[in-house]
């Protein structure tokens, strides 16, 4: 299995994605605080999950973590360094994201989509003579890990929902990034790739990488994550192993009483509907 570059660059002191007393606000003044005071790590290593209610501002974190938000308060530190004060291309070669949401603005193929990314990470053009077999062995990577290089020469137009969501995770990859940012990856993946794509990501940190997600799912950040944030009333309501977090105090204040908690015959909880 490829793995990204950077993976495993991380291991010495001072190397993370930090967020301090995190400000974020939308809307007319005097504005809404989303997220408030709000303090988050990404390290090298390990695989994030962030999980709460709708609203609680779980992308929110996330677009702030990749600086893609105006902060109100606090601040965003990458390796120590204010996120603010670093370059855009030495962002988007450090941190890698993917929003819930994206629609192509050019009728891209799957090489081209995938492409964009391994420019980011270095590897030139796939269309230019000089750089192409650099681009092709990075892009034919990315997609091999998403199990989608039979889908390498279609366009993202016509791909499913699911089929366009594996190729745009594989565009991130292809970036070679050291932190991984991605908002509801799973969504519109059938129950195969979901797990294929968590058991990915949990290889990836093991590798080295930093990686984080949301996700509303909590079976799967249980079966698969290092550790797990608890979004609640703009701030962080509980953090820790997940195994540990699925209990039903903890369910009961992001959810109410409409859910019921099972266990696996593993022994792991499991978390259903009411």
């Amino acid at each position: 299995m490829a793995l990204p570059r950077n993976a495993g660059a991380g291991h010495h002191g001072g190397v993370s994605l930090r967020a301090t007393t995190l400000t974020v606000a939308f809307g007319p003044k005097p504005q809404t605080p989303v997220l408030q005071d709000l303090d988050f790590e990404l390290e090298p290593g390990r695989f994030d999950v962030i999980v709460g209610a709708n609203g609680v501002g779980k992308s929110t974190l996330l677009r702030a973590l990749a600086g893609l938000l105006p902060l109100q308060g606090g601040k965003v530190l990458l390796d120590g360094k204010s996120l603010a004060k670093i370059s855009l291309p030495d962002r988007a070669r450090a941190i890698g994201f993917l929003p819930q949401e994206i629609q192509p603005a050019f009728a891209y193929t799957v090489e081209q989509a995938v492409g964009l990314g391994a420019r980011v990470a270095g590897h030139g053009h796939w269309f230019d003579t000089e750089s192409k077999p650099k681009a092709t062995r990075a892009i034919d990577a990315a997609l091999n890990l998403v199990d989608a290089l039979d889908l390498r020469g279609r366009r993202l137009s016509e791909l499913s929902g699911g089929e366009r969501r594996r190729v745009l995770i594989a565009s991130v990859l292809a970036q070679e990034p050291q932190y991984l940012l991605l908002d509801e990856p799973a969504a519109m993946l059938d129950l195969h790739h979901q797990a294929e794509l968590f058991r990915l990501l949990a290889r990836l940190a093991s590798s080295g990488l930093s990686v984080a997600c949301v996700t509303h799912d909590w079976n799967l950040a249980v079966g698969f994550a290092d550790r797990l944030t608890v979004l609640k009333e703009r701030n962080v309501l509980a953090c820790g192993a997940p195994a540990d977090l699925m209990v039903p105090n903890i369910l009961q204040q992001v959810y109410g009483d409409s859910f019921s908690l099972l266990h696996h015959e593993d022994g792991r909880p499991v978390v259903v509907p009411r």
